[in-house]
C-alpha cells in the first residue's frame, strides 16, 4: 500500500457502475452464465455508444452499441440472440409520443434457439463485375440520384431468388405472429409491406425502446418502412437466408447536384422517379464503386435511346456534369 497524493482527490470517479437496460438472465434461477460474461468481455476496450435510460442507487441503466463495424451492434441483442439473456418480462413504458394501445402490444420477446436470425453483415450480396459490359435492370427505389436501388436479371442467382421469394410470400400469407418474437437490430426477417400487404425480406434498422415497433429497409427493393409493429414481422426461414440480396445500391455517374443547391433538390428526386417506373428497363454500365455498398453506374434506356439518365437530369436543370461521382 502507498500513500495517496492529495492532488488526485479532486478527480471524479472514472469507473461508473451500470446495468443493461430491459434485459435479464435466461437462467431459471436468475443467475448469469459464464458465457454471458465472456460475450460481454468481447466488447471490453472498445469505444461504445451509450444510451442512458435511468439512474438509480448510483447505477446507470443503459443500452450499449458497438458502432465500429458497418452496422450498429447492440450488446443486449447479442446476448439475446445467443440465448444467454432474455428481454425483461416486466411491463415497459411506450416509446415517447406513442400510446400503448392494448391491441398493439406484443408479447414480451424471449430468446428462442429455434429461430434463425441472419444478420445483414453476413448476408450474401451479389457483386457485379466491372467488365465494361451492360446489363438490363429496373430501378426499384430512389432516394436521390446518388442513392437508388436496382434489380438485375444478369445473375442466375438473382432470378432463382425471385422464384424462391414467391414461395416465401405464399407461405406467410396466412401465418400467425410468432409468440414472443421481436427482430433485433441488423437482423434480416420477413415483414409485411403496408401498401400491398405482401411479405418481403427486410433488415431491421432500429428497434423502439418498448420493443413493440421497428424501422426497416426492404433488402430486395431498397425502400424503407418506419414504425412497424413487431406483429407484422416473422423470422426468416433459413432456406430463404441463403439467397443473395436482390436490390443493389447505386449512384449515377457523371452528374452531381448544382453548386447552388449542394444537395439534391426534391424536384430532382421527383424527376428521376418519374423517369424510372418499374415498367421501364434500363441498360446499366458499372463504372466503379463509391464505397463497399454502392456501385457507380451509367443508366440508359433499354429501348435504344443512348441518352443517359444523368444527361436527362442535366438537361432538365436538376444537376450539373461531373467528371466522377
Amino acid at each position: 500500500m502507498h500513500h495517496f497524493d492529495k492532488k488526485f482527490l479532486s478527480l471524479p470517479r472514472q469507473a461508473i457502475p451500470c446495468k443493461l437496460h430491459g434485459v435479464e438472465s435466461s437462467q431459471p434461477d436468475g443467475s448469469w452464465p459464464k458465457a454471458a460474461a465472456a460475450n460481454m468481455q468481447k466488447f471490453s476496450g472498445k469505444a461504445l455508444c451509450v444510451q442512458l435510460h435511468a439512474e438509480g442507487s448510483g447505477v446507470l441503466d443503459v443500452d450499449l452499441f458497438d458502432t465500429s463495424g458497418e452496422g450498429d451492434v447492440s450488446v443486449v441483442q447479442v446476448l439475446v440472440a445467443a440465448s444467454l439473456a432474455q428481454l425483461s418480462t416486466v411491463s415497459q413504458p411506450s416509446a415517447p409520443g406513442r400510446a400503448a394501445a392494448t391491441s398493439d402490444v406484443a408479447t414480451a420477446p424471449v430468446a428462442d434457439q429455434a429461430i434463425t436470425r441472419p444478420h445483414r453483415n453476413i448476408f450474401p450480396v451479389v457483386k457485379l463485375d466491372n467488365d465494361g459490359g451492360q446489363f438490363e435492370v429496373i430501378v426499384t427505389h430512389t432516394d436521390t440520384p446518388s442513392s437508388f436501388y436496382i434489380q438485375s436479371g444478369r445473375n442466375a442467382d438473382i432470378l432463382s431468388s425471385c422464384d424462391l421469394l414467391n414461395e416465401l410470400f405464399e407461405a406467410l400469407d396466412s401465418s400467425e405472429p410468432v409468440d414472443g418474437y421481436c427482430p433485433i437490430l441488423g437482423e434480416i426477417c420477413c415483414a409485411r409491406f403496408s401498401e400491398d400487404q405482401s411479405w418481403y425480406r427486410a433488415v431491421i434498422d432500429s428497434v423502439s425502446a418498448d420493443h413493440r415497433h421497428v424501422d426497416m429497409t426492404f433488402v430486395d427493393y431498397g425502400n424503407a418502412q418506419l414504425d412497424v409493429s413487431v406483429l407484422e414481422t416473422r423470422p426468416l426461414p433459413e432456406q430463404f437466408s441463403q439467397k443473395p440480396i436482390l436490390a443493389l445500391k447505386c449512384a449515377l455517374f457523371g452528374v452531381c447536384p448544382s453548386q447552388v443547391a449542394r444537395d439534391w433538390s426534391s424536384e430532382a428526386v421527383e424527376y428521376m422517379r418519374t423517369q424510372t417506373p418499374l415498367s421501364v428497363k434500363f441498360l446499366a454500365e458499372k463504372i466503379g464503386e463509391t464505397d463497399q455498398r454502392t456501385m457507380l453506374v451509367n443508366l440508359c434506356s433499354a429501348s435504344g435511346d443512348d441518352v443517359s439518365l444523368s444527361q436527362l437530369l442535366i438537361e432538365a436543370g436538376h444537376g450539373t456534369a461531373s467528371a466522377g461521382r
